[in-house]
């Protein structure tokens, strides 16, 4: 951070707001960091907008001002939502009169951190799973409804399918193994009843978390059965973000990036994934995530002032 501010030069905030926490990072037009902090989270589907503002206002109580801001907050799903947030935005001490600013879903703090503001795709592949990708001006989602809808190939859906297949191996239609005995060791759940209360109160998370079990016990024919169907999934979501964008018409290289514990976890997950990107998708290079999604924010409102 630097405490020697040229006001010459133009300032740039970007923020990654999520559920649990949010990134603040100003630079400068060089790329220096100026300032840099963690505080609570801001998805307007976890806070409300008095939280968030009163969250951003102690953050950013700082002796300058910004030419531009460029907010990635989960939850905003709308246009709506994001005249919402920006009117936000406007209340901060941090902004001038000409201060330029604009938010959308953090999932695009994502796709910038990950691929340094540069054309190509994303996958996130944790908790949740969301295929996002750009090609010049043009901007594509896939997937990303959330629990509900399932989240294809994410933790949630390999954990979820894990405790359909352990109810079938509690009432007897599947026969008992090493993994169904771990599931009911991780969950202390062992018969019907405590099954039925279970699954009407567990978390998102908890759910999520049983995919750890699932990729330990990839050999099981279960097992690897969830996995590979996750994999299918996120493979169709990928496929269908190349061909919107319209990677599919030319020969070019197109930057991808995996990012999410599920997705970078050494299993037969990643081994599958990127077996058949290499053989289905040839023109993908894959890499490994250039910055974290709030260097992304910064990239964003950067080119907030091209």
């Amino acid at each position: 951070m630097s405490d020697n501010i040229n006001q010459n030069k133009k300032l740039f905030l970007g923020i990654d707001g999520g559920g649990s926490k949010t990134s603040f990072l100003i630079e400068d037009e060089d790329g220096n960091t100026i300032f840099y902090k963690e505080s609570k989270g801001s998805s307007i589907d976890t806070f409300s907008y008095e939280e968030i503002l009163a969250n951003y206002q102690e953050v950013l109580s700082l002796p300058y001002k910004v030419d531009a801001i460029f907010a990635g907050i989960g939850g905003i799903a709308s246009s709506e939502d994001i005249n919402n947030f920006n009117n936000l935005l406007r209340k901060l001490p941090i902004i001038k009169e000409d201060t330029i600013i604009n938010s959308d879903n953090d999932v695009i703090c994502a796709l910038y951190g990950g691929l340094n503001g540069n054309d190509g795709i994303i996958l996130i592949a944790g908790t949740g799973s969301v295929v996002y990708g750009k090609n010049n001006e043009k901007y594509i989602r896939v997937g990303g409804y959330g629990h509900k809808e399932g989240d294809p190939g994410s933790s949630y859906d390999l954990g979820f399918k894990a405790l359909k297949y352990l109810a079938k191996v509690i009432d007897h239609r599947y026969e008992e193994s090493e993994f169904s005995k771990a599931l009911k060791e991780k969950i202390n759940v062992y018969d019907y009843q405590a099954f039925s209360k279970y699954i009407n109160h567990v978390s998102r998370s908890e759910i999520a978390s049983l995919s750890k079990v699932v990729t330990f016990y990839q050999d099981n024919e279960f097992a690897k059965r969830i996995i590979l169907e996750g994999v299918d999934e996120v493979i169709l979501m990928i496929k269908t973000c190349f061909k919107e964008l319209k990677f599919d018409e030319s020969n070019k290289e197109v930057l991808f990036s995996v990012i999410g514990s599920l997705g970078n976890s050494n299993t037969l997950y990643k081994e599958t994934l990127i077996n058949r990107l290499n053989t289905e998708l040839p023109n993908l290079k894959i890499i490994k995530k250039m910055n974290e999604a709030y260097k992304g924010s910064v990239i964003k409102a950067k080119e907030l002032i091209k």
